[in-house]
């Protein structure tokens, strides 16, 4: 099979073929046939249905949830739960009621027959919540996520003839734990069309269904795949759902919405997955490649990533807050693009479920903390703002060089004969600044208010104490009323007007000031009220920094997808299964932390994870 991108085209292999149900959890209504596990299985509900009012902020009726003592020990009412005994079971009776007002959880939804089922066996079963599950100060040693990704054994199953890979071997024996059978295999039409859609995005021809009809080999089924794969339709349609990662847009946003020139990332991130670069290069390039050593325009526009956030120019707006906002966006968008993280939270304080403290989200900050301002003031009595953020001069299209040659050619002549005739006239300016002194000289029509009276008060002066820039004014007004380079001064604006009308184009990029700021923690968030000073830093939950690690966006983009991180390669197959199957083996996929779904088939998500790095991240 064509090298292109083997993990994807494995999916395909295995997925497209034979449709199969996923298994679902607690959430889709099925029990586990085997015993209930309360991490995988009761604590999503309770995270999900209960936490709001029985967690770390309100405890309605004396009553927590979120931790082990706390849960057992109960509210006013008593124990939540008499451990093997769900029908006497307070928690039990409140989900079961029928009556609005004691039913929980109030003002949502009830929990389905099946879910209130699958807690009712998991407290029959005896409660069992394992030590460390939901317990802040060790979720980080041992939440699954935190955790790195271990060879999964190959599982037994007993339809030893059904799998046609490895990932078939491990969907199998899930269904068969539950119970369940493998969906048909497809239609070859049917199945040419899922290929055509997912891969390129849009359906096969009547001919082509014909053709694949005609010869459903596993060999043809092969070249129509790698035959896609090869296509530019391929990273098109794929760059979709990357750019929606990278919250792309072509306008600023807010009210004024202004457009930018965002179209060069958008065009490298299709050039780059139809290049098949492997993801560790795809991760570097965007949020360091301006650092990298004799950095290419195409690595600097690369980081059109981190440009993408939304910017206020509106009226009134602080610069620095608007900066701020975008450091912040930064943050947050690294952390659940490449760590499936939610992180947002820890802005303001330390996050309330998972192991990250709110200096360390600062410690992040400063990765990104070292850009320069994006919007200034319009004008010096304006309150509008113009956007200016770093930008790159792209290189002229061959059209608009050619345009501009021709244009440029055109602008000689008369540019030539300007020069000339001001010469000309410059001869009779103090002929002119005497009779304008004299007031002999009637103002132009075009001349503002008061204009004529400034010029009369430099001409008043003795001639060696008018400064430069004054004389410089005096003869540009002079040469712009003179007749004989009126019209030659148009026919030039005009020809200018058009060569800026084929000037190179533009993209938003990533710099680095020359000194770099200091970063504090903003207490409770707020940008004016900085607090201790921190360094570049990252988690302590997950993977070290290197030693020689630099504490710029180069250091953290290396970091982030180190072989050692338990996140970055999870998260990845997770994003590919999701665009396939339109639902991840995390359902949550921008977090995998302790308040997100568990995986679905979590041996299958390590495999994943292993095969893509050793795969060289393609």
């Amino acid at each position: 099979m064509n090298r292109h991108l083997p993990l994807v085209a494995a999916l395909f292999a295995a997925a497209l073929a034979v449709w199969w149900p996923l298994p679902g959890h607690a959430e889709e209504g099925k029990v586990p046939t085997d015993g209930v596990d309360f991490a995988r299985d009761v604590r999503p509900l309770l995270a999900a249905n209960c936490f709001h009012c029985h967690g770390p902020d309100e405890q309605e009726g004396g009553l927590r949830l979120d931790g082990r003592e706390a849960f057992f020990t109960g509210g006013v009412s008593g124990p939540a739960v008499e451990q093997g005994a769900s029908a006497s079971s307070h928690l039990i009776a409140r989900l079961r009621s029928d009556d609005e007002d004691q039913r929980m959880p109030p003002d949502a939804d009830p929990l389905s027959a099946e879910q209130v089922a699958l807690v009712a066996r998991w407290i029959d079963e005896g409660a069992i919540w394992p030590e460390g599950v939901g317990d802040r100060d060790v979720a980080g040693a041992e939440h699954w996520a935190y955790r790195r990704p271990q060879p999964p054994e190959r599982p037994a199953v007993r339809q030893t003839s059904w799998p046609r890979n490895e990932i078939d071997t491990f969907v199998l024996a899930r269904l068969e734990r539950e119970g369940l059978e493998p969906s048909p295999s497809a239609e070859p039409a049917t199945l040419l069309r899922r290929l055509y859609l997912d891969l390129i995005g849009l359906p096969p021809s009547v001919a082509e269904v014909e053709a694949f009809i005609a010869d459903p080999s596993p060999a043809a089924f092969e070249a129509t795949v790698d035959r896609l794969l090869a296509s530019p339709r391929f990273g098109e349609k794929w760059a979709r759902s990357w750019l929606d990662l990278a919250r792309y847009a072509d306008s600023n946003g807010y009210q004024a919405d202004q457009l930018r020139e965002m179209w060069a990332y958008r065009d490298w991130v299709i050039a780059a997955l139809n290049d098949d670069m492997p993801y560790d290069q795809f991760t570097i390039e965007q949020i360091a490649g301006d650092l990298l050593p004799e950095a290419t325009l195409e690595q600097r526009i690369a980081t059109g990533f981190h440009r993408t956030p939304t910017c206020n120019i509106e009226a009134g707006v602080d610069p620095e807050e608007n900066r701020t906002n975008q450091v912040v966006d930064r943050v947050n968008t690294t952390a659940t693009v490449w760590l499936g993280t939610t992180l947002d939270c820890a802005r303001c304080h330390t996050h309330k479920y998972d192991p990250f403290t709110q200096r360390e989200y600062y410690q992040l900050f400063a990765y990104f903390n070292h850009t320069p301002l994006e919007v200034k003031q319009a004008e010096a009595r304006s309150v509008q703002f113009d956007f200016f953020g770093p930008k790159m001069e792209l290189p002229l299209t061959p059209e608009k060089r050619r345009k501009r040659a021709k244009i440029e050619a055109e602008l000689a002549e008369p540019r030539a004969q300007l020069k000339e005739a001001e010469a000309r006239a410059l001869e009779s300016l103090a002929d002119w600044e005497a009779a304008l002194t004299a007031g002999q000289v009637q103002p132009s029509k075009e001349l503002p208010a008061g204009k004529i009276k400034q010029l009369q008060q430099v001409l008043a002066k003795p001639r060696e104490e008018q400064t430069a820039y004054e004389r410089s004014r005096l003869e540009d007004y002079f040469l712009a009323t003179r007749e004989e380079t009126r019209e030659l001064r148009a026919t030039i604006g005009r020809l200018e007007a058009e060569l800026a009308r084929h000037a190179a184009d533009t993209t938003l990029v990533m710099i680095e000031m020359p000194e770099p700021r200091e970063t504090h923690v903003f207490k409770r968030g707020e940008f004016l009220q900085p607090g201790d000073k921190v360094t570049a830093g990252v988690p302590d939950v997950l993977h070290a920094l290197p030693e020689d690690a630099e504490p710029t966006r180069l250091g953290l983009a290396r970091w982030l997808i180190d072989p050692a991180s338990p996140l970055a390669a999870r998260v990845r197959v997770n994003h590919f299964w999701t665009e396939i199957f339109g639902r991840g083996l995390v359902a949550t996929g921008g977090d995998f932390g302790t308040q997100g779904s568990p995986p679905s088939h979590p041996e299958l998500l390590d495999w994943l994870a292993l095969t893509i790095m050793d795969d060289g991240w393609s």
